[in-house]
């Protein structure tokens, strides 16, 4: 144990000494801000609706690259370095604020012990002796990707729908609007997204177990399809005009489904077409940013591990309801790769 008091001891030193070279004008930032920005990552404490974990680890292992497995974690030292953790993110000790348990400093890498797979303990009071394994899954991955994040990427974070520079700062512009390099420099931008009720989810195409890959979006056209109209019935394909002129003949056609859209008619979509070619596999949908049709590709991966009612009526018809918190990775286009959804 002495060992790894040691190294956690460096790995803490080296946080402090990160903090003192953060630029002077993180003080400047409004404590209020920085709050908002912190409570917008609280969330991760809940129990997600879906969690990609094969995706959440290869992420994690690509980004944070431990050294050793997790085995071990020092209560004590955690809670004595909270004041430090505040201080890094530019909020002082007297307004009570005190961080969720999974927000504290990153944990060091400690050696493993007896093959890494559980840690012996020997109770004083007693003469027995406990074999105890840590709890170590994708959810605890995912919360330490965004203490990573925190420490070491703060311009590769959105956070409360905007992306933040490297000084902590919530930059004015929606993320989206971002420049295309935006969504191609490494590493990839991890956005924590709070949808508000009322968001329209659009199906476009899944993969079953079966084999049958469904183009969703056109069974959903029929069905918003009434007396009084209903979505454009052709997705634009033509090479015979300008990137620009299709772009913008794109936006056209999934602003249409937003004038039409009914959550029901998504639910039935997903729900039935999974009831005829078995559980999901991969599902895609479209996520409107804006009245115009500017959409957020989203490709989830239940790899048939999830029910079809976990994408019919728990995300597509209760989002509308409710809301819907989404966690991923950003791509161009853009296009997000979900790690998690959480539930409102």
């Amino acid at each position: 144990m002495n060992g790894s008091l040691a190294m956690l001891k460096n790995r803490f030193l080296q946080i402090i000494k990160w903090m003192k070279n953060m630029p002077n004008d993180i003080a400047d930032l409004d404590q209020g801000e920085r709050l908002r920005q912190l409570e917008s990552l609280f969330w991760l404490a809940d129990a997600p609706l879906f969690i990609d974990e094969e995706l959440v680890e290869r992420f994690f292992d690509a980004i944070v690259r431990p050294k050793f497995e997790h085995v071990d974690e020092t209560q004590q030292v955690e809670n004595e370095t909270e004041t430090k953790i505040l201080g890094h993110l530019g909020l002082t000790g007297t307004i009570g604020l005190h961080l969720p348990a999974w927000l504290k400093p990153i944990k060091a890498e400690v050696e493993a012990k007896g093959g890494g797979s559980a840690e012996r303990t020997t109770r004083n009071n007693t003469s027995s002796i406990s074999q105890l394994k840590p709890i170590w899954n994708s959810e605890r991955q995912l919360e330490e990707l965004a203490r990573h994040y925190l420490a070491h990427h703060r311009d590769r974070l959105i956070a409360a729908d905007r992306p933040m520079d490297s000084t902590g700062r919530t930059v004015s512009r929606k993320w989206y609007d971002a420049p295309a390099e935006y969504f191609t420099k490494p590493p990839r931008a991890l956005a924590f997204l709070d949808i508000s009720p009322g968001v329209e989810l659009i199906p476009t195409a899944a993969e079953f177990a079966d084999g049958t890959i469904a183009l969703l979006y056109e069974e959903l056209v029929g069905r918003l399809t009434t007396e009084k109209g209903g979505p454009a019935r052709k997705y634009p394909e033509s090479n015979k005009v300008s990137a620009n002129e299709l772009r913008a003949s794109r936006k056209a056609y999934w602003a249409s489904f937003q004038q039409y859209y009914d959550s029901k008619s998504a639910m039935l979509v997903i729900e039935q077409a999974s009831a005829a070619h078995g559980r999901i596999s991969w599902i895609d949908f479209r996520l409107p940013l804006d009245s115009e049709g500017t959409t957020l590709h989203l490709h989830i991966v239940p790899a048939a591990k999830f029910s079809a009612g976990t994408f019919g009526y728990n995300f597509a018809r209760r989002a509308h309801k409710h809301g819907v918190r989404i966690v991923g990775t950003l791509k161009s286009e853009p296009d997000m790769n979900v790690l998690a959804v959480y539930e409102k």
